[in-house]
């Protein structure tokens, strides 16, 4: 101890105190000439203690500073111990003097700490998860143009061809779902007519065709990324178009694109209108503006496209499956009688399918997916249509207000079915919601007669399906013929695992007709 304060004096610490003294009658108001000489003297205590254990004996001053702080035993509500400059001295006098020791400590935190940057340095892809699927499906993903055909060129020589395959094979190596197959037209920078990318699609048996092309419209810096659908209203695929176009629409819009639903009306588009599959077009932005090419260009903005167009194809799969999975009606309605919300009795004509309850366009197990039609059916409010519950007419609000759970069916009537196409009107049609509590056949209010039900291709199957009217089996699938058509008000037809769940193991192979 003695050392110690011998060494203040040796040092003229002494001098150091009277200096921030000074300093302190004419800066007292200034708080850091306060911690400064609250840090001058702990840094003399510093000094003399190393000092004064020069020669090793750091435990002894260690018990005497303790001892001298508390000289007998006192019990407190509070401990200050920590708060003091006791318990950096101590520390400081305990602290390790051996460089080599310190070295090692150090290289060894080295490797750690790069270890961890390195972790922290990696960015997982974001994954919503894959949709379950029964079987696998096949996906065209269409590169246009390519080899001696460029297509559009931006301002810094940049390809039309070039960035609409780099996009295909982001979609095609971000796709985590092993039930979706795709399949590229081209896969390197070559040239592939127009025929024979129709005709791999059809050879493939291929699901649905996804096409990528960029706009080139000079002068225009907003971004467009619009899907083009074909202009065939006709073509047995329209209604899958539509609908799979309206969707990568809405899911472009939700991620801040600026997209829109189009055909063109001109010379049509021949992707589009010659496959037999649903085919629609996805415009990756305009190839004109220097921003938008070098957009295009970043994995950002080619991963966050890709990830929106693998979700629509997800999820527009999921919705056909319910064509199969569940309950479908498969009868061709020739004739079909309504009444109207003015009680007016009204007979569509036009030989179409019926499409309800289970079909992936019309399906409601997700209602959001309908809203998605009806936006396209209508052109986003562009075109009228009309909207009613149970057959009475209600207003848009009140027709979505209605729960999911309490809808049996929806019937889509457009005018065109009702052999109305040369009609002034600016309604597309009618849509109507069947809710379980009001679809019996015995309400005339919402019941919609069939005049004439064929079950198609009955005639040619070798195991004719059982049939079931009203719960109870009929002897032969020819007693259909002696049902009163306006008396029926739903045919299902059951396969699989569904049929032979309710109906044994003989449904399997024949299936089962189910008419209420």
């Amino acid at each position: 101890m003695l050392e110690h304060e011998l060494t203040h004096v040796r040092e003229w610490h002494s001098v150091d105190k009277l200096l921030i003294q000074l300093l302190l009658v004419f800066g007292w108001i200034n708080p850091i000439l306060w911690l400064i000489k609250k840090e001058l003297e702990m840094i003399h205590e510093f000094i003399a203690d190393q000092k004064a254990v020069r020669d090793g004996d750091t435990a002894a001053l260690a018990s005497m500073l303790l001892t001298a702080i508390y000289p007998q035993q006192r019990t407190l509500l509070t401990h200050s111990f920590f708060f003091s400059p006791i318990k950096r001295r101590i520390l400081m006098l305990t602290k390790n003097n051996h460089p080599r020791f310190s070295y090692f400590r150090r290289v060894v935190v080295l490797p750690i700490a790069f270890v961890i940057a390195t972790l922290f340095a990696f960015r997982t892809e974001s994954s919503t998860g894959h949709v379950a699927l029964s079987k696998t499906y096949t996906v065209i993903l269409d590169a246009g143009h390519g080899g001696e055909d460029p297509g559009a060129k931006g301002a810094d020589a940049v390809s039309e061809a070039k960035i609409t395959l780099a996009i295909v094979k982001k979609i095609e190596a971000l796709n985590t779902n092993p039930s979706i197959r795709f399949v590229l037209t081209r896969s390197q920078n070559e040239f592939v007519p127009l025929q024979k990318r129709v005709q791999l699609a059809n050879e493939v048996s291929a699901d649905l065709i996804l096409s990528v092309h960029v706009d080139n419209l000079p002068g225009k810096s907003t971004p467009t990324n619009d899907v083009y659908i074909t202009k065939l209203s006709n073509h047995p695929a329209y209604a899958e178009s539509k609908f799979i176009g309206s969707a990568l629409v809405s899911k472009l819009q939700a991620k801040g694109m600026n997209a829109d639903l189009k055909t063109r009306t001109a010379n049509g588009i021949y992707v589009l209108d010659a496959p037999k599959a649903p085919a629609a077009i996805v415009m990756a932005g305009n190839i004109a503006s220097e921003k938008q090419v070098e957009a295009m260009r970043s994995e950002l903005y080619r991963s966050d496209l890709a990830e929106a167009i693998l979700e629509v194809i997800e999820k527009y799969l999921q919705q056909k499956e319910q064509l199969k999975k569940n309950e479908s009606i498969v009868s061709r309605v020739t004739e079909v009688e309504y009444t109207d919300e003015y009680g007016l009795k009204k007979t569509l004509k036009g030989g179409g399918r019926i499409m309800v309850h289970g079909h992936p366009i019309f399906s409601l197990n997700d209602f959001s997916y309908v809203k998605t039609l009806i936006d396209s059916i209508t052109n986003n409010g562009k075109y009228k249509l009309d909207y009613s519950v149970d057959g009475q007419k209600v207003d848009k609000n009140a027709f979505f207000a209605t729960k999911p759970a309490d809808i049996r069916y929806a019937v889509f009537l457009p005018l065109s079915f009702q052999g109305l196409q040369n009609t002034k009107s600016d309604s597309w049609g009618k849509v109507d919601l069947i809710t379980i509590r009001n679809s019996s056949r015995n309400n005339p209010k919402n019941k919609y007669s069939v005049q004439d039900i064929q079950i198609e291709s009955i005639e040619n199957v070798k195991d004719k399906p059982t049939v079931y009217v009203d719960g109870k089996k009929m002897d032969n699938v020819e007693a259909l013929n002696s049902i009163d058509p306006n008396e029926i008000a739903m045919v299902k037809v059951l396969k699989g695992d569904n049929a032979v769940k309710k109906y044994g193991a003989l449904a399997k192979e024949r299936g089962v007709i189910e008419v209420m």
